[in-house]
Parts: structure tokens; C-alpha cells; sequence
């Protein structure tokens, strides 16, 4: 019996047109938002992680610590990005089924906060899960009861979100089977802090200074 593979899908390719200018190469801490989100991807349970990002990201945000790690994930470039997000999260789920991934995580690249042990747990369950062959379709972060991302969705869902348009999230393959799946319950709201905006980016800058 094979091992169970879990791929990450690392969503970079969004427009930030609430920020004005691309997040991802922003300073944060010793890092930029993009290498301090991806980071954590890197460091968790997942297998390997599939970095989505624009078709023609120069990938300047990358630090020499993300890069130090490059056998650990793949660069995936989305024609279609600048149309909405579904098109970079089917790039990444696309890329998963070719990987023959049993799960696929999706991470967004402007949680610089996010805990790995977040990301673990989502790992952990999932693998949990199919060996006592319970029927779980999704695992996913919970905040104050609303779903966060990441969200672990098993490989069953890959043809449904497959089918998602425009800038519809995973997110909304989850409303039509929301008792198929298990969510886990976080009391850190930082780590579902993302960063849309300038006063989001000054408010996150300082609390980076505090940690």
C-alpha cells in the first residue's frame, strides 16, 4: 500500500488590487509577506508544495531562505491568474491530480502568521482519517466557526473544484457538503490574518516587530 501524498497548493498569483501594488514582495520581519507565508508551507507535514503564481512573476519575493529549499517545491505559472482566483487554485489542482496527491492543501501566500502546527493538524487528520476509512471529504481551520483557510480537501473534490469560475474561492465547495468533512477549532486569529491592504500591511508590520 503506497503512501498517502498531500501537495500544498500555494496561492501567489492574485492581483492585490485592494493593496495597490503587489503584496507578496513586501518586507515583513526579516522576511517579505510571500517567503514568510510560504515558509510555513515548507516546513509542514505536506509532501510538496506547488507555488502558483502569475505568468510573468519574476519572483523577486523569494528569499535566500525560501530558495534554499527549492527541491521542496514547484513553480506553477497560471496564464489566467489575472482573472479571478479559480484559475490559479484549478493550475494548482491540476498539477496535485498529475501528482497523483490523495489531498491537496490550499495555503494563501498573505498569511505571513500562519502556525505550521496549523497546517500539521490538516495533515495529520486527513492521513488519520483514511486509515480508519472514515469518509472525511474536507478538513478545514476554524476560527470564531467560520472556515479559514488552509483547507485540506481530499481528492474526490478535485473534479469539483475543477468546475469553480472566476474569483469563486474553494471555500464555496464546501457550502454543498458541509457534513461531509471535519474543521478544526483555533483560538489564534493571528493565524488567519491575511494581508489585503496598506493599513493591513502597517498593522501587520508591527506586530511582526513584536514577535
Amino acid at each position: 500500500m503506497r503512501a498517502v501524498n498531500v501537495t500544498g497548493i500555494f496561492l501567489a498569483a492574485g492581483n492585490s488590487k485592494r493593496m495597490g501594488e503587489s503584496k507578496l514582495p513586501l518586507p515583513i520581519g526579516e522576511s517579505t509577506v510571500g517567503s514568510a507565508s510560504l515558509l510555513k508551507a515548507l516546513s509542514s507535514h505536506v509532501d510538496s508544495v506547488l507555488v502558483v503564481v502569475q505568468e510573468q512573476d519574476c519572483l523577486d519575493w523569494m528569499t535566500e531562505a525560501v530558495k534554499a529549499q527549492a527541491d521542496k517545491f514547484q513553480i506553477i505559472r497560471c496564464k489566467e491568474a489575472f482573472l479571478g482566483q479559480s484559475y490559479s487554485i484549478k493550475a494548482g489542482i491540476r498539477q496535485a491530480k498529475r501528482h497523483q496527491a490523495d489531498g491537496a492543501v490550499i495555503m494563501l501566500g498573505d498569511q505571513p502568521f500562519l502556525q505550521v502546527e496549523i497546517i500539521n493538524d490538516l495533515v495529520d487528520t486527513f492521513k488519520a482519517n483514511l486509515e480508519r476509512h472514515l469518509d472525511m471529504q474536507y478538513i478545514a481551520a476554524s476560527y470564531e466557526d467560520i472556515l479559514r483557510p488552509p483547507i485540506l480537501f481530499r481528492s474526490t473534490l478535485f473534479k469539483s473544484l475543477l468546475s469553480i469560475q472566476g474569483d469563486q474561492g474553494a471555500r464555496s465547495i464546501l457550502r454543498a457538503i458541509q457534513h461531509q468533512g471535519d474543521r478544526i477549532q483555533y483560538q489564534d486569529w493571528k493565524s488567519f490574518y491575511d494581508i489585503d491592504t496598506k493599513d493591513d500591511y502597517q498593522w501587520a508590520k508591527k506586530l511582526a516587530e513584536k514577535h
